[in-house]
């Protein structure tokens, strides 16, 4: 019953108080004329109770500092674990942008690449109408040559 004790020492000293406070006063003096017996037996009841109460006192002291320590270690854990994230963070971001950096230029490559090879398509395309277009004026000229189209009325009539 550690309430009752602390109550038992409240009210022994709440006791001593009321005694001492109501307490014939000496004449031109601020002392007081109190009945030792009855004091003496008081104070030995707070006395008797004090020494429990301080032990329960230290005990609480004592699980109150584990429980500190306790709490001090969890939140050191949880800075670690947070410092860990954040590192865990920091590089991860590092190797993201290490990736997008490489994707980036493997992109770039690629579109080099790309552009070198319908670069090559088109001058092929090129080279091969080219090609057409001067047999096309050759085919026409040996026509024309075989024919005498240059002087036919018909190629002024359609060139209006």
């Amino acid at each position: 019953m550690p309430d009752q004790s602390l109550t038992e020492a409240g009210r022994g000293l709440d006791q001593l108080r009321d005694i001492i406070s109501q307490a014939k006063g000496v004449p031109m003096s601020a002392s007081c004329v109190v009945n030792r017996a009855e004091m003496l037996e008081l104070v030995d009841r707070i006395r008797a109770v004090l020494p429990e109460e301080l032990g329960r006192a230290q005990g609480l002291l004592a699980n109150s500092d584990a429980e500190a320590e306790a709490i001090v270690s969890a939140a050191r854990a949880q800075a670690t674990r947070m410092a860990e994230d954040h590192e865990i963070a920091r590089e991860a971001r590092g190797i993201a942008d290490e990736l997008r950096r490489a994707t980036e230029q493997e992109c770039a490559d690629l579109r080099r690449e790309t552009d070198l090879f319908i670069d090559s398509r088109l001058a092929a395309f090129e080279s091969e109408l080219h090609r057409t277009s001067s047999q096309v004026a050759t085919a026409r000229q040996r026509l024309a040559e075989r024919s005498a189209l240059d002087d036919n009325p018909l190629d002024s009539e359609h060139s209006d």
